[in-house]
């Protein structure tokens, strides 16, 4: 029997999903095309994919091998750029909606219920951050999702292959990010325990078989090296307690409502409401665990005894990975899994709400108690939606104008030949990303003191305008980019802007999108409102885009007629 009554493939499938899962694979493509490349992102490709050895299967936190590995597969198929480095991390999209799409029409009996289900396994906003960045988190939370609708997925003994696939899955999922070791690891005890018991007796030994080799083939072949020469010391980042591991899941995801899209009511109201969102959640958890024990006969519904045991499972495989988390922290001052390295209880967490919904208990209470829970779930599914973005990472945030900055510093190459900048560290990896990327321009590579102040003497900086204010006024740097959406600026030396003689100023406002009044060009952005271009431009032509700069990056005042 299998696990979930489920649909002919065949079958036409409801248009909301599809739709819905469509619109997340979409803001997945475009935010990979336009956000700037980030500094764990450009180390990455600088560290583990540019050079020409097999630096991909160096032991090194930093470096998610199958992500590295990809990347390197990418970068050579199709060149490289920030949507190419990024295509794994797109594979990864592809495989946790697919997932996510099976598993919502496996639990959920509507397609109301299942919409809200799967938008709040792929719109929320940290893990769509991460199904973006080119990093391993996207692929590992693909894998392991696909492991769990394979299990679900199999039906007795001609579920096999289902059973291999979610074994590969789960080593898959290590080998694309190792800080989901203890999550891969407790899932694969677990699906093996789930799939034994539906399985005909006598039939153990057979299912173990299918759930070790197929990990530990792909083990074998991805990690087994990397593994073996790990050093100490690169297991750095992480929490020193459970209230720091869970309050940075909730603060990620609920990061930062989009004012773009949220009108000041709509705004205001979800603000408003938030904070109570996860209390009351907890409270009808609580309340429907209750109902469901005093009404046991609910177990006679097939579907709610499915759900029953999918439900345990999830929360075995929650309590067991974090419970390994803990006691490696105790006995071995391993740091507790943050932020980006505890991802993986999202979905986990996710399901098993989903699956409390479900069990409905009869009698007034028990519709009371569903309602509240799908209302809950439901605010939750349109917060995310509110919190859609396309243009930064909430991890790496300072870095979402690097990409903006990098043509800052190329004109002043090509035109003033500055070829030494100082740079804050925050902005060093992803800059020498754009050079590596561009070739064309004379920098040195870009390096950083960190944490000391910038170097002194250099013709121009890449900086933060409030970190690095006071080296700013004390150098009496002239700022001529200052990002919108960051504090990134750059500043060059006044001598720098000093034209030769004959020559038009420069422009003496700095360059952001709102001053094209300031920068000399017509309502159509298309010709120069003088006769003849600045002086110290090689052509208006350069100017306005075709050599030095894009067209919306020109710094100069034309001359009056």
């Amino acid at each position: 029997m299998p696990l979930f009554m489920r649909a002919n493939p065949f079958q036409r499938q409801p248009a909301l999903l599809v739709c819905t899962a469509a619109a997340a694979l979409v803001v997945v493509v475009a935010r990979a095309a336009t956000q700037s490349i980030t500094i764990d992102e450009a180390d990455t490709f600088l560290s583990w994919v540019a050079p020409s050895s097999a630096s991909h299967w160096a032991p090194a936190s930093n470096n998610h091998l199958l992500n590295s590995m990809l990347m390197r597969l990418a970068v050579s198929l199709f060149g490289a750029s920030q949507f190419t480095v990024r295509l794994p991390a797109i594979g990864g999209a592809i495989l946790y909606t697919v997932a996510s799409y099976c598993l919502c029409r496996m639990i959920a009996r509507t397609v109301m219920r299942q919409w809200i289900l799967l938008a709040c396994l792929v719109f929320n906003p940290f893990i769509l951050d991460y199904l973006v960045a080119a990093r391993g988190y996207g692929l590992a939370l693909g894998f392991l999702l696909c492991a769990i609708a394979c299990t679900a997925h199999e039906d007795g003994a001609s579920g096999n292959k289902w059973r291999a696939a979610a074994s590969a899955c789960l080593a898959l999922s290590f080998a694309a990010n190792f800080s989901f070791a203890f999550v891969d690891a407790a899932a694969l005890l677990f699906l093996f325990l789930w799939t034994s018991s539906r399985g005909p007796r006598g039939t153990g030994v057979r299912l173990l078989t299918l759930a070790a080799l197929p990990a530990m083939g792909v083990s074998l072949l991805f990690t087994a090296s990397t593994l073996a020469h790990w050093p100490k010391g690169q297991l750095w980042f992480g929490a020193s307690s459970l209230g720091e591991t869970f309050g940075g899941i909730v603060e990620s995801s609920f990061y930062q409502l989009n004012p773009h899209l949220a009108n000041p009511w709509v705004f205001r109201i979800l603000q408003l409401c938030r904070p109570a969102v996860l209390p009351l959640f907890g409270v009808l958890c609580l309340w429907q665990i209750g109902l469901i024990a005093r009404n046991i006969r609910i177990f006679a519904d097939p579907h709610i005894r499915r759900l029953a045991v999918f439900g345990g499972v999830a929360a075995a495989i929650f309590v067991t990975a974090l419970s390994m988390h803990w006691l490696a922290f105790r006995l071995f001052h391993l740091l507790l899994p943050k932020e980006r390295t505890a991802i993986f209880f999202v979905p986990l967490f996710t399901l098993m709400a989903a699956i409390a919904v479900e069990m409905t208990t009869p009698g007034v209470a028990g519709r009371c108690t569903r309602a509240g829970l799908i209302a809950v779930m439901g605010f939750t599914a349109s917060y995310f939606l509110f919190c859609l973005r396309l243009s930064y990472f909430k991890e790496w945030k300072w870095d979402a104008e690097v990409n903006q900055v990098y043509p800052v510093l190329s004109y002043y190459n090509h035109t003033y030949g500055v070829q030494d900048v100082g740079t804050s560290w925050m902005y060093v990896a992803a800059l020498n990303f754009y050079r590596t990327l561009s070739g064309r321009e004379r920098f040195t590579e870009f390096s950083s003191a960190a944490p000391t102040a910038p170097p002194r003497g250099k013709a121009a900086y890449v900086l933060h305008a409030v970190l690095d204010r006071e080296f700013l006024e004390r150098e009496g740097l002239k700022v001529v980019y200052h990002g919108q959406l960051s504090d990134v600026v750059v500043a060059v030396r006044p001598d720098v802007l000093s034209c030769r003689e004959g020559c038009a100023s420069p422009c003496e406002y700095p360059w952001t999108k709102d001053t094209d009044s300031k920068r000399g060009f017509s309502a159509t952005g298309r010709e120069p409102r003088c006769p003849r271009p600045p002086c110290c431009l090689p052509s208006v032509r350069s100017c306005c885009g075709v050599s030095v700069l894009p067209r919306s990056s020109c710094f100069f005042n034309c001359p009056s007629t």
